[in-house]
């Protein structure tokens, strides 16, 4: 299995912003294109600080070192986060 092709960039190629019409499922993001996925917050070292704590968005750790998260885990942590109000009675 090949390791996904991950942007060392904190930002997307040619100023493309990463949402999720735009990102395939099955997309491998760098700790700073996931941060940018999720609008900012959290920031790449909150999500490191997340991940030396076991919270947070789930992760892949490849053996050298490089972290990636998949989109469709930052999709389903975005989901988990959602609050839903009561509404106009």
């Amino acid at each position: 299995m090949s390791q996904p092709r991950l942007s060392t960039g904190s930002q997307p190629a040619q100023g493309h912003a990463l949402t999720p019409s735009s990102t395939p499922p099955s997309a491998a993001l760098s700790p700073e294109q996931a941060s940018a996925f999720l609008g900012g917050r959290p920031t790449p070292k909150t999500l490191a600080n997340w991940r030396s704590r076991g919270i947070g968005p789930a992760y892949v750790k490849y053996g050298d070192g490089l972290v990636a998260y998949l989109v469709e885990d930052l999709e389903a942590f975005r989901r988990s986060r959602r609050v839903a109000t009561g509404g106009a009675q």
